[in-house]
C-alpha cells in the first residue's frame, strides 16, 4: 500500500510540476509585461469566450497560439489578433496592401460578414495551432469564488483523509509491535 502512495505521489508531480512552472510563468510575465499577453516559449493560451469560430473551436476551449513571423502568414490560417482590450481568434480570409501597410481580413468560421476592421500585422497575437476542449470551463470556473473554494479544500479534504488512514495504519502496526514484544518479555521472564 505504501510503494502505491509513493508511485501515485510520483505520477502527480510528475503531472503537476510541469503545469506549475508554465502557470508561473505565465503570471510572472503577466506581472512584469502588463500591456503583452504572457506566453510560455512562444505560446500562448486563450480561452474561447464566444461561437464565433465554432465548429473548428467551441465555447470553453482552450485555444493555445503559437507566435509566428507576420509576413508568413497566408490565407486561411486562423489567428489571435489584439482588438482593444480582447484578444479574437478568427481566420483570415484575404491579405491586402493599403497605403503601403499590409492588413489582414477575418471572419469567424460561424460568422455571417468579415469582421468589421481590417488588422494590422502588429496586432496579431499568433497563428492557432491547437486546442485543448472545454478547459477552458474549468479555468473559468476556478476564478470564481465556489471555484477557488473547490479547488483548495478539496486537495486539503483528500490529503486530510489520506493522513488520518495512514496514522491509523502506522498505530495499528505499533500496536502490534508492542504486543509481540511484550509477550517475548513475558516468555523470557518464563525462562
Amino acid at each position: 500500500m505504501k510503494k502505491l502512495g509513493t508511485i501515485i505521489g510520483i505520477i502527480i508531480c510528475i503531472i503537476f510540476i510541469p503545469i506549475l512552472i508554465v502557470n508561473i510563468t505565465l503570471i510572472v510575465k503577466s506581472y512584469v509585461n502588463p500591456d503583452k499577453v504572457p506566453d510560455f516559449i512562444g505560446y500562448k493560451p486563450f480561452i474561447v469566450l464566444s461561437g464565433s469560430m465554432e465548429p473548428t473551436i467551441m465555447t470553453g476551449d482552450i485555444a493555445i497560439i503559437k507566435e509566428c513571423k507576420k509576413e508568413e502568414l497566408k490565407s486561411g490560417d486562423i489567428i489571435a489578433f489584439r482588438s482593444g482590450k480582447s484578444v479574437i481568434t478568427h481566420r483570415i480570409i484575404e491579405i491586402k496592401n493599403e497605403e503601403d501597410e499590409t492588413v489582414l481580413i477575418t471572419k469567424g468560421d460561424n460568422n455571417n460578414t468579415e469582421d468589421r476592421y481590417p488588422i494590422k500585422l502588429e496586432a496579431v497575437e499568433g497563428v492557432f495551432k491547437y486546442k485543448i476542449p472545454k478547459l477552458g470551463n474549468f479555468a473559468m470556473f476556478l476564478q470564481t469564488t465556489v471555484g477557488t473554494i473547490v479547488f483548495i479544500s478539496i486537495p486539503f479534504i483528500i490529503f486530510m483523509i489520506f493522513d488520518i488512514a495512514q496514522r491509523k495504519k502506522d498505530n495499528k502496526i505499533q500496536k502490534q509491535r508492542q504486543e509481540q514484544l511484550e509477550k517475548e518479555i513475558e516468555e523470557l521472564k518464563k525462562k
